[in-house]
């Protein structure tokens, strides 16, 4: 059955500007993972047979999301040159703020976005209020996956009862705390620092990037201690563990890892190695930590990052390959576009009508339950500057499963852990402290 969207109805959302440069022998150039590559196809190819006379060509270069704004922004004009890249969310800011080479989106048809689409996934679509890109879908963050043949829903709750559990039975969990993208959780938890921005960040009077952190506080001291003293006994007996997507392939399927904290990259091989009716998603635990101003402990829900994947127009591009680009990026992230990346890369659509149609929700899985469940406690990646932020929050998370810093010496005062925090952290709030090159 065809699409009608790809009719008549397609040229009003489009305009009724040409696709002249995408009607030239080659089209212009659109950079996307590999799995992309048949929703494209399938879109623009049904677009193409309800408007024979108005068809698009285009060229396509398989470079994954997380590689593809570093790769662009070298020379956004190299030979072959895309006009319309999917990147994730974190690059936003970077490609518009330091080095000016995306577009932004037509106000009417942002205005169109932002009424149609996740409020979240249009929060990272955006710049300082504009938006510069087009949400190809709502599932770049992290959640809690566990096999509930060794774990109940109630065990699963909390960092105390999850990690006793898994010793318990000799399985291993694995937290990839070793790594910035996931260290944040612990301070960006909603009862500690957390916001819906996350970690937050301004320009100073020499217009450098100034991370707002409170880290270094009695507070963020006590926290960081108080979950280090859980984690450090699991991480040495090995119960606790962190790794990367192949160690999570690996371990679980030798039967050794039973929970893990990722995303909806994983879903696949988890399925694979523990078994579809096995596999349970669901938000981060808790933990318990007393602040300094409290005398009982509070109980603090572990935060995440949450993001989208997200299509990119080249501002150096020329104006009509940019307009052809934005055309396209409509056709691409509409209802239809996102229900189809859902069939074919089961990505979690963005667009709020295809959330609630039957192709999607008659076949949601444990991955998008995790990603939902955690979505409330979730900040948003695009906030961070990234060339500046994942070093030291990969220290900071490092000393988490140590216990130390850079010396073997345990942090066993909040006034130690303070003073390590601050030293950690000092380039992200003081940017004379920071080492370029």
């Amino acid at each position: 059955m065809k699409k009608a969207y790809l009719g008549l109805a397609a040229l009003a959302v489009l305009g009724t500007g040409s696709l002249a440069s995408c009607n030239q022998a080659s089209g212009i150039m659109i950079w996307g993972p590999s799995e992309e590559q048949p929703v494209i196809d399938t879109i623009i190819g049904e677009y193409n047979e309800a408007n024979p006379e108005n068809k698009i060509e285009y060229r396509f270069r398989a470079i994954e999301e997380g590689t593809a704004s570093s790769d662009f922004e070298k020379d956004p004009l190299q030979k072959n040159y895309p006009s319309l890249i999917a990147v994730v969310d974190g690059s936003l800011s970077e490609m518009h703020n330091t080095y000016n080479c995306i577009a932004p989106v037509p106000t009417d048809v942002a205005a169109e976005i932002e009424k149609t689409n996740a409020e979240k996934a249009v929060a990272t679509a955006k710049v300082d209020d504009t938006m510069y890109a087009y949400p190809i879908s709502a599932d770049n963050g992290y959640f809690l996956y566990y096999n509930n043949e060794y774990f109940s829903a109630d065990e699963a709750k909390s960092m105390e009862t999850l990690l006793a559990t898994a010793k318990a039975k000799g399985k291993k969990v694995l937290f990839d705390l070793d790594n910035g993208y996931y260290s944040a959780s612990v301070f960006m938890s909603p009862e500690v620092f957390g916001t819906e921005k996350g970690i937050s960040w301004h320009y100073n009077d020499k217009n450098e990037v100034v991370y707002d952190m409170e880290w270094a506080t009695d507070k963020g001291a006590q926290v960081a201690m108080d979950f280090s003293n859980l984690i450090v006994p699991y991480v040495k007996d090995g119960t606790l563990i962190e790794g990367d997507n192949t160690a999570i392939s690996t371990l679980s399927a030798k039967g050794d890892l039973q929970a893990v904290v990722s995303g909806t990259w994983v879903f696949a091989d988890l399925t694979k190695n523990w078994g579809a009716d096995k596999v349970e998603g669901t938000k981060l635990p808790t933990f318990n930590s007393t602040f300094p101003d409290k005398e009982t402990p509070t109980t603090c829900q572990l935060a995440s990052f949450i993001g989208s994947k997200l299509y990119v127009v080249n501002s150096r591009a020329t104006a009509e390959e940019q307009a052809d680009a934005h055309k396209i990026a409509q056709l691409l992230t509409s209802k239809e576009g996102q229900l189809e990346r859902w069939a074919v890369r089961a990505a979690k659509p963005a667009n709020l009508e295809a959330c609630e149609d039957e192709a999607y929700t008659s076949t949601r899985n444990a991955a998008i339950e995790g990603l939902e469940a955690q979505e409330p406690y979730g900040a948003i990646q695009a906030q961070v500057v990234e060339s500046f932020y994942w070093t030291p929050g990969e220290n900071v998370g490092r000393a988490l499963m140590q216990g130390y810093f850079d010396s073997a010496s345990p942090l066993t005062t909040r006034d130690e852990w303070k003073a390590a925090l601050k030293v950690a952290i000092e380039s992200l709030v003081d940017p004379s402290k920071r080492v370029v090159g």
